[in-house]
């Protein structure tokens, strides 16, 4: 892990921890009550920490799990690279890589997001102000 200049060490791996878990409890305590995921404006989309946990809770319990394979702090967020299973009878790989930055403002994670490959994830890492 590579601590950076404004996310504190205890913090990152708290939220380091929490995921290796899927401790929802802990997860919530490190988010904002306003946490965004993803596009707010799509109904799928996460407007605060309930909806963050409960799409967290909900596929958990589709049998989905995952691995934290790396873990990056910035200055001002952590970028979480995680392994992810999905069961058989869903239709995306059984297996995928998640790419997920979190923007941390004040200890607290005030937006997660999602990309598609490290590279634009280590991009949006160093680009956080």
């Amino acid at each position: 892990m590579t601590s950076g200049e404004d996310i504190r060490l205890p913090f990152a791996q708290r939220l380091r921890q929490a995921l290796s878990d899927a401790n929802l409890d802990a997860s919530g305590e490190l988010m904002d009550d306003h946490v965004t995921w993803g596009d707010v404006n799509d109904p799928r989309g996460c407007r605060n920490r309930r909806d963050v946990l409960a799409t967290f809770a909900r596929r958990r319990d589709q049998g989905v799990s995952g691995a934290v394979t790396e873990f990056i702090t910035g200055p001002q967020g952590i970028l979480a690279v995680l392994s992810v299973r999905w069961p058989a009878a869903h239709s995306r790989a059984a297996k995928q890589t998640a790419y997920q930055v979190y923007v941390v403002r004040n200890e607290l994670i005030v937006e997660v997001r999602g990309f598609d490959d490290r590279e634009s994830a280590l991009s949006a890492l160093s680009m956080i102000s």
